[in-house]
């Protein structure tokens, strides 16, 4: 009996070390740090066991402060107060600063993620205008699911933010057999609207890489009998990047055809998804002219 009593509080013990334990873990204080120049930027938040709280970001240029702020959630509707509290902020990922536009001025980065199954991973771009001022101008763009990788892809010494078109997801399929093209973005500012601008089809060996990993997938879910549907779409997307759309068309009547383009109900099969598919891509921005 005394010898269960002592186990039973040290269990007990046990648990509540290893409750202040997650308590210490969730109440973790981060730093991020880079510099470019006379850039710097320092990001800093108190990392919660699901999101962050309290996220700031500092911006010294040329020894002079001109951000000092904490930064808000993506949407901050989304956050709704619960008998637990506010629901977790965005949590920080990266911080960079680097010349994005070739103008000699780092910008900075600050990646963020708001903690969604699937979603979300967006950028804080901050850009320092050519024209004299003293503040900085801040851009957003949400990348989704896929996020993005930062390369020089054409040797300018700029680089490109290589990431995939989230729009595809559960557009087909469900999103274990989604697929989602790839998009190339390029960040170019200008006094009055600096943005991220597509340029995708500047890059067609990319396109083409890609367009082969996607046909590849559809393979591989025919021979194991899988849904297809979403890998087609992808490729049917890079294809239609290159301005191959006949090559499509009679690709996706063959498909048809040997009834490959068929899974699980919820969304279109076989004939209905080709028309799904075209005016999808059509209405996404995917048929244009060559670049």
């Amino acid at each position: 009996m005394r010898l269960t009593k002592t186990l039973t509080a040290l269990l007990a013990l046990g648990l509540l070390a290893l409750a202040a334990a997650r308590v210490a873990v969730a109440d973790t204080q981060r730093t991020l740090t880079a510099q470019s120049g006379a850039v710097s930027a320092t990001l800093t938040w108190t990392q919660k066991n699901v999101g962050a709280a309290h996220v700031h970001l500092t911006i010294v240029r040329a020894d002079v402060t001109l951000v000092d702020e904490d930064l808000p959630n993506l949407v901050t509707a989304r956050r709704v107060q619960s008998a637990d509290g506010p629901s977790p902020g965005d949590t920080p990922q990266h911080l960079t600063v680097r010349d994005l536009d070739g103008n000699g001025e780092p910008e900075v980065i600050v990646d963020l993620y708001t903690n969604g199954a699937h979603c979300c991973f967006y950028s804080r771009i901050f850009r320092y205008p050519d024209m004299s001022g003293t503040g900085y101008e801040m851009t957003v763009h949400e990348w989704g699911d896929p996020g993005y990788v930062l390369k020089d892809l054409d040797g300018d010494g700029l680089p490109e933010f290589v990431s995939a078109d989230d729009r595809f997801a559960y557009e087909f399929t469900a999103f274990a057999f989604s697929g989602l093209p790839i998009q190339i973005w390029q960040f170019r500012g200008g006094d009055f609207a600096p943005e991220m601008q597509d340029v995708t089809r500047s890059f067609p060996d990319q396109i083409k890489k890609d367009a082969r990993r996607w046909w590849n997938a559809f393979l591989a879910a025919r021979r194991h009998h899988e849904d297809a549907r979403g890998v087609v779409a992808a490729w049917a997307a890079d294809e239609y990047q290159l301005n191959l759309q006949d090559k499509v068309a009679t690709t996706l009547q063959g498909m048809v055809r040997r009834h490959e383009l068929g899974g699980p109900s919820g969304w279109p099969r076989e004939k209905k998804y080709v028309r799904a598919l075209k005016k999808f891509l059509v209405d996404s921005g995917y048929l244009k002219l060559p670049a």
